[in-house]
């Protein structure tokens, strides 16, 4: 189906393959506040370090309830000893470098509008081939609050990937992305 964009701006990309790159273990959270704290379990769980339980999370770092965003994770070192790339470090991270980054190995995380500031996996980018625009590619995300793997239109995914707290955090297309551990620490 071929839709006239009239009201909103259609997106393009210029990622043509399909990628995907999908960490050993998915952590649902446990608690109605621990989307982050999963999704950075899941990731982790990729080094074989062994994940730490939420518990642990909370309690060293001193987690209140309430969301937790990339600036937050930072500022806290709650991800000291891994490359990371975190959003809070960009004005405006485009999708078609997120795609890139997961191309390059990067296990991500991505928080949007889905119940409102809202941390999910992101776990590949497949294209169907047919044509450039968003509408016709998708993402395969895990969300810890189902506990469920969800395949969403890209186009979809691109217009729910906004920060929840935009104007405290600055920040408006929040995600952390992990490459791997300094086994020198």
């Amino acid at each position: 189906m071929i839709r006239k964009s009239e009201l909103f701006t259609k997106q393009y990309t210029k990622e043509k393959t399909c990628v995907a790159k999908v960490p050993p273990m998915l952590f649902p959270q446990e608690r109605d506040w621990t989307c982050s704290i999963a999704c950075i379990r899941t990731l982790t769980s990729a080094f074989g370090r062994g994940p730490k339980d939420e518990d642990w999370y909370i309690n060293n770092f001193k987690l209140e309830p309430g969301p937790h965003y990339s600036k937050d994770i930072k500022e806290k070192e709650i991800l000291k000893g891994y490359t990371v790339e975190y959003g809070c470090d960009y004005n405006n991270f485009r999708f078609d470098n997120l795609i890139k980054l997961l191309g390059q190995g990067y296990y991500i995380m991505v928080e949007g509008m889905i119940n409102y500031s809202h941390w999910l996996v992101l776990l590949g980018y497949y294209t169907l081939g047919i044509k450039d625009d968003l509408e016709n590619n998708f993402v395969l995300l895990y969300d810890p609050y189902y506990d469920e793997l969800k395949l969403v239109r890209a186009e979809e995914f691109i217009e729910m990937w906004r920060d929840g707290d935009y104007a405290n955090t600055g920040v408006n297309h929040d995600f952390i992305a992990i490459y791997k551990w300094d086994t020198q620490l």
